[in-house]
């Protein structure tokens, strides 16, 4: 009786777990569009890309994804595991440069472009009766007063985007970037500004030193001189996945100023970005050097 080397028993072993994967493989993707877990049957059908212009086709397990230039078609499965349901393909982690599909509470699907250093796409899929809805910009201001007596500022922030082709009447050696600008008054009463310039994966300017009263006070007959308390409670939104911008203000009186925007609620601005930013520019300084000085 003949037995077999050690060796050959070892690539049999082999052999039959690799079989085993892929058989455990298939099992969790399942026949007809189905896992272990759940039914593809509530996602049929075609989805629409609210952030852009992907469609999605579900006909049984069988994904067909369609870009603006070319369309895949995958073997998908729904995977359930506690509260989480997700979309995935059987073959491979993610649909090339995009996610697997998260389903939402409210059944629509979600999903990131996978790209390394920086911000993707947010993919997010919805019936075609849906999508005119998503993108609808809405008025949600809210009721606050149109006067502001106070000119001493305690807090002051100021955030926007100048990606996705919005420069708001700003030059190019501001464009593709995000904005942030605050000040607070410290329990000392010295003022502190922070000044970021942040891109998708690194910071183009950060500046944090202390500021005069009277630049503040400055400020403060800025944004009285632009009638912004006029517009005080402003806001403008839709569920499409696009940088806002915000301007909030909080006076030593209690007062607030509150102008909001965001989706394509922000495609335009309803004050003067470009007068803010040149103010600021006075203390930041044209050339944009990294610096802290509030240890000084």
């Amino acid at each position: 009786m003949q037995f077999a080397s050690p060796k050959r028993i070892y690539r049999l072993l082999i052999c039959a777990l690799l079989a085993a994967v892929v058989l455990m493989c298939a099992a969790g993707c399942g026949q007809g569009g189905q896992d272990m877990n759940g039914s593809l049957e509530q996602w049929q059908g075609t989805w629409y890309d609210v952030n852009g212009t992907t469609v999605l086709e579900l006909k049984g397990d069988q994904l067909t994804i369609s870009g603006a230039y070319d369309s895949e078609t995958y073997k998908v499965a729904l995977k359930e595991e506690g509260d989480t349901r997700t979309i995935i393909n059987c073959d491979a982690d993610g649909f090339m440069e995009m996610s697997a599909l998260t389903v939402k509470s409210d059944g629509s699907l979600m999903a990131e472009e996978m790209i390394l250093d920086a911000e993707g796409h947010h993919y997010h899929f919805v019936r075609e009766e849906q999508l005119e809805a998503e993108r609808e910009v809405v008025d949600v201001s809210a009721d606050m007063p149109k006067t502001i007596e106070s000119g001493e500022i305690e807090e002051f922030t100021l955030y926007f985007s100048t990606k996705h082709g919005r420069l708001y009447g700003l030059d190019g050696k501001w464009a593709d970037a995000s904005y942030s600008w605050t000040i607070e008054k410290q329990g000392d009463g010295t003022y502190e500004m922070n000044f970021t310039q942040g891109y998708d994966s690194y910071m183009g300017l950060t500046y944090n030193d202390r500021v005069s009263e009277e630049y503040v006070r400055g400020l403060a007959d800025m944004i009285s001189e632009m009638g912004l308390p006029a517009l005080n409670g402003y806001e403008l939104r839709n569920n499409v996945s696009l940088p806002g911008y915000g301007l909030y203000v909080t006076y030593a009186s209690g007062e607030e100023l509150r102008i909001l925007a965001s989706g394509n609620g922000a495609d335009t601005c309803v004050f003067d970005i470009k007068a803010f930013m040149d103010y600021a520019l006075t203390v930041v300084g044209e050339e944009g050097d990294d610096y802290d000085r509030t240890e000084g």
